[in-house]
């Protein structure tokens, strides 16, 4: 059986908990998997059959935008927590580089805006 570990960060988990029930991963072929979710001590346990690494999914709020659902960059399995508003974010610039490649990949150009 496999285990992501989140740390929830939120300063009210508790606001969130519905939301974070319907939570789900994907697999390389972006299936979606049902999970197991439990709260212990500001950790959130996913439990899923099978052991692989993947995206995950969850519904989450955000200001001015209501409530996408936002996935994760690909997870393994680990013994630490992963800090979900973290992993969130670096999921969302995961999404928008691929986009950016494959725009390119089809001749688009684009612009590079200054780096920090």
């Amino acid at each position: 059986m496999g285990v992501l570990k989140f740390q929830l960060t939120s300063p009210d988990p508790a606001s969130r908990l519905t939301d974070l029930r319907k939570a789900y991963v994907t697999g390389l072929d972006r299936t979606p998997s049902r999970l197991s979710v439990e709260f212990r001590q500001g950790v959130m346990h996913c439990q899923r059959d099978a052991s692989e690494s993947g995206r995950f999914f969850v519904p989450w709020s955000v200001a001015g935008r209501g409530k996408p659902i936002l996935g994760t960059a690909t997870l393994g399995e680990r013994r630490n927590a992963y800090n979900l508003a973290v992993e969130l974010a670096r999921g969302r610039l995961n999404d928008v580089r691929n986009q950016m490649a494959d725009w390119r990949q089809m001749g688009l150009r684009t612009r590079r805006t200054s780096t920090l």
